[in-house]
């Protein structure tokens, strides 16, 4: 099978799964479930997939130490902060979830991560910006913005 192929299957299939996520965490709340029950619940889910990936992956647990010895603390620092960081942020968005319209707060979420990585992209890991990708980046934020307006101005006339 092409690679590229590939690729886009398990974009489409990834994105998919994320949107149907978001959904249904919305509906979740929506039937009054505390947001605290329904991220422990989650949690404790993705921590049985993470198990499960362990085990199926348990013969490359023998390239733990080679791999953790070739790290620099300053590369220990984003693996021990971010998923604290996210682990806190993402109980903080459910939070918001709960009272807010996922249709605005979902693509908001989507346009910041796709502009902060292209940026991140640029600025820590050289990677080349072109002409096609700031004008791409000028149409999600006019997108957004518009959705936003439109969520602020729909939110006032209720």
């Amino acid at each position: 099978m092409n690679g590229n192929i590939l690729i886009w299957i398990v974009l489409l299939i990834s994105s998919f799964i994320s949107a149907s996520n978001k959904i249904s965490t919305k509906w979740i709340l929506n039937n009054k479930v505390d947001p605290i029950v329904l991220y422990i619940l989650s949690i404790g889910f993705y921590l049985i997939g993470d198990i499960i990936i362990i085990i199926l992956n348990y013969k490359k647990l023998n390239k733990f130490k080679t791999d953790l010895k070739k790290l620099d603390f300053k590369h220990l620092i984003p693996i021990i902060l971010f998923p604290i960081i996210t682990v806190i942020v993402s109980f903080f968005y459910l939070k918001i979830l709960e009272n807010n319209n996922i249709t605005l707060l979902s693509p908001t979420r989507s346009i910041i991560i796709i502009v902060l990585t292209i940026v991140f992209g640029f600025f820590f890991l050289s990677e080349k910006i072109d002409e096609i990708m700031i004008i791409s980046i000028m149409f999600m934020v006019i997108g957004v913005s518009l959705l936003i307006y439109k969520g602020f101005r729909d939110s006032k006339n209720n």
